[in-house]
């Protein structure tokens, strides 16, 4: 699908054309999961690209269904495929900068009250809470925890 800016006219007068790409933003306070911690939130959609960083009290959990993304996480990337899986602690600056045009994402925001309560091993509870780095199926950076 070609992508080309946006000229908006109206009568025989074009407005200003857009300096937006052709894609939407992710917009921080938008999304409810900044605002309530307490809430468990599901998704499956489209993921939009983030212009800066942004963090949440919540543990998330990102399933790939189609195409692929990236992340920056702290102070490394990742990049995730169809069938992938990333948890992480969102109270760690993340981002998605990038991502194909079909990517599909599948996931939750999971309170951190509840997260506590799933009876995890103590060495992950630890892990998840510390480590800064996104546990995924695969890892082929040699950076990340193994799943």
């Amino acid at each position: 699908m070609r992508r080309g800016r946006l000229v908006l006219v109206r009568g025989n007068k074009k407005l200003a054309e857009s300096k937006m790409p052709g894609r939407p933003f992710y917009q921080p306070g938008a999304s409810s999961v900044e605002g309530l911690p307490l809430v468990l939130q599901m998704f499956h959609n489209h993921p939009l690209v983030m212009l800066k960083p942004h963090w949440h009290a919540q543990v998330e959990v990102n399933f790939i269904v189609q195409g692929s993304v990236h992340y920056r996480m702290a102070e490394h990337e990742i990049s995730l495929s169809a069938g992938e899986m990333c948890l992480f602690w969102g109270g760690l600056p993340h981002q998605m900068d990038d991502l194909s045009d079909d990517a599909v994402y599948a996931g939750a925001h999971l309170p951190l009250v509840h997260f506590f309560r799933l009876h995890l091993p103590a060495d992950i509870r630890r892990w998840r809470m510390s480590a800064g780095r996104c546990r995924r199926k695969k890892c082929t950076s040699g950076r990340c925890a193994p799943a």
